[in-house]
């Protein structure tokens, strides 16, 4: 499941950005498909692929999903399906229902948190995202890259959805506390499941705006953005002379989406954390160089004429391959069992270390630390490798 050409919708919001078309995402995942095929598919079959391509300007994430889920447990009976597109959890719920695995690799979803997992279990896997109950390791690292001084007022903003409530009550204000910090303010925007609903995203980022600057709020947190925040919040922000210090993670992607679409001078001073470098650094190619599977991914795409970042493609595709290497035949119960077997074994072209066990639903186990460098007005990784528990 992966997004149609977006690039009308990009400019109707106003982002500085272009899409692939159907035929040029289909042509991009060939490449991917054919490397694993090569390397003798999944579980010795070959892989066949079936899209569905999500129009953002149609409908909302619900209605596509469920149609998406349609085609692809009633009319087709896939395997599984990678997901590499906007979608919220409707699209797991409703491929759980039908015992459908769904292997979910697009960080420009809403990020789940172990509450939205444990719900599909075992049917939703993420081999190259974390989820939210793990964001401690956000703060601890905003307070190791000296975020929070000299100290200041912090507020959070999120979306106005459960796991994120959930996440703000379990792990952020909880990790703040244990370094003697606290929220000044906690602003959740109406979720947005399609471009009408945005506008009234913006509305409220404006009204937000105006409340952490009467507050004194100067530094601003994103949780969970969807890609949505990131750009319409720092627009808001600067329209009102309103320059706070913002710190994000790769769900927010700072080089891929942010450093291209904030006003010059919004981004000074931001910080993070990232696991994926396609969408953290400006220098994603190189970071990834002693990848071999990405540099033998990266090589394919090239070859056939595609950007070596693409090469992050192969990551869902790799991880089934190493789940199923031993199944005899292609089930959930043998998926399952295989990936409680893969431990630290390498999968990802996309990120860097992974982990797998009993009861993990989300595989990387090593972020770095990001941050926007104003000489090149990029984004940096500015830390070594940092476990995440």
């Amino acid at each position: 499941m992966v997004l149609s050409d977006t690039t009308a919708a990009f400019k109707q919001v106003g982002v500085k950005a272009s899409s692939h078309t159907a035929q040029d995402t289909k042509n991009l995942w060939q490449v991917a498909i054919d490397f694993v095929n090569q390397r003798g598919g999944l579980a010795g079959r070959k892989i066949i692929p079936s899209y569905y391509f999500e129009d953002p300007t149609q409908g909302t994430n619900a209605s596509r999903s469920q149609a998406a889920c349609t085609q692809f447990t009633e009319d087709q009976k896939v395997f599984a399906v990678v997901l590499d597109a906007a979608a919220d959890l409707t699209m797991a719920t409703c491929l759980a229902q039908h015992h459908t695995p769904a292997i979910d690799v697009a960080q420009g979803n809403y990020p789940y948190d172990q509450v939205d997992i444990t719900g599909v279990a075992p049917y939703l896997v993420l081999p190259s995202r974390i989820d939210m109950s793990r964001f401690r390791i956000f703060v601890d690292t905003l307070v190791s890259q000296g975020y929070f001084q000299p100290p200041g007022k912090l507020a959070l903003l999120r979306f106005d959805v459960p796991d994120q409530a959930r996440t703000r009550d379990a792990v952020i204000v909880p990790s703040l506390r244990a370094h003697g910090l606290a929220l000044t303010d906690d602003f959740a925007v109406s979720a947005v499941s399609n471009l009408q609903e945005l506008g009234t995203a913006e509305g409220e980022v404006n009204n937000a705006v105006l409340r952490f600057r009467s507050e004194g709020v100067d530094h601003v947190m994103f949780l969970g953005s969807d890609l949505v925040l990131p750009l319409i919040f720092p627009v808001a922000a600067e329209s009102q002379g309103y320059r706070p210090r913002y710190a994000v993670t790769t769900d927010d992607a700072p080089q891929a989406f942010m450093a291209g679409n904030a006003p010059a001078g919004q981004l000074h001073g931001t910080v993070g954390i990232g696991w994926e470098p396609a969408y953290d650094v400006v220098s994603s190619d190189n970071v990834m160089q002693g990848n071999p599977l990405w540099s033998a991914c990266a090589a394919q795409m090239r070859s056939h004429g595609q950007p070596a970042n693409e090469a992050r493609r192969c990551t869902g595709l790799l991880f089934l391959e190493l789940a199923l290497r031993n199944a005899p035949s292609l089930t959930m119960g043998n998926l399952r069992a295989g990936i409680d077997q893969i431990g630290d074994t390498p999968y990802s072209t996309s990120t860097f270390g992974t982990h797998w066990g009993p009861g993990v639903y989300d595989g990387p186990s090593q972020i770095r630390g990001v941050k926007f460098d104003d000489s090149c007005g990029c984004f940096r990784y500015s830390t070594a490798l940092i476990g995440a528990p």
